[in-house]
């Protein structure tokens, strides 16, 4: 993997080094495969993200990051989510 954590010289080095190197090689016309993992929270790691709205930031802030940066990947300026 080459992700350098810059795409067009901007810095996206958050969440993003997850998924840019997958939608690289898809863009790329790379066949790309998932593998389902068994896996369950647990319970009490459940119920704090259930009830805390900060968490229900994180998840769009992660969101926004995402979206902002497939934009920057296909040239595109994409807007945040709101």
């Amino acid at each position: 993997m080459d992700y350098t954590g810059e795409i067009n010289g901007k810095e996206h080095d958050r969440w993003e080094s997850i998924l840019v190197p997958v939608w690289q090689m898809m863009i790329n016309g790379k066949k790309v495969r998932s593998v389902v993992v068994p896996y369950e929270p647990p319970a009490e790691q459940t119920e704090i993200e259930e009830t805390d709205a900060t968490y229900d930031m994180k998840r769009v802030e992660q969101l926004n990051a995402f979206v902002i940066t497939l934009g920057e990947l296909l040239g595109e300026e994409f807007k945040p989510v709101r």
